[in-house]
C-alpha cells in the first residue's frame, strides 16, 4: 500500500488511467474489501 496525496490522486485520474483504486487511509483493508466501501466508491461509479 501506498499513501498520496489528493493532488496526485486528481492527476491521476483526470490522466484517465484506469486500474488503480484508492482506498481512504482511515479505512482498514478488511473494511475497504469486505466493508463495502470499495464497491460503493468503485462499482456505483462503474456505469456513469
Amino acid at each position: 500500500m501506498y499513501y498520496i496525496s489528493e493532488k496526485l490522486k486528481k492527476e491521476i485520474d483526470d490522466a484517465g488511467c484506469i486500474g488503480i483504486e484508492f482506498q481512504p487511509a482511515e479505512l482498514s483493508s478488511f473494511e475497504w474489501i469486505h466493508g463495502g466501501e470499495r464497491d460503493k466508491i468503485y462499482r456505483n461509479n462503474m456505469f456513469k
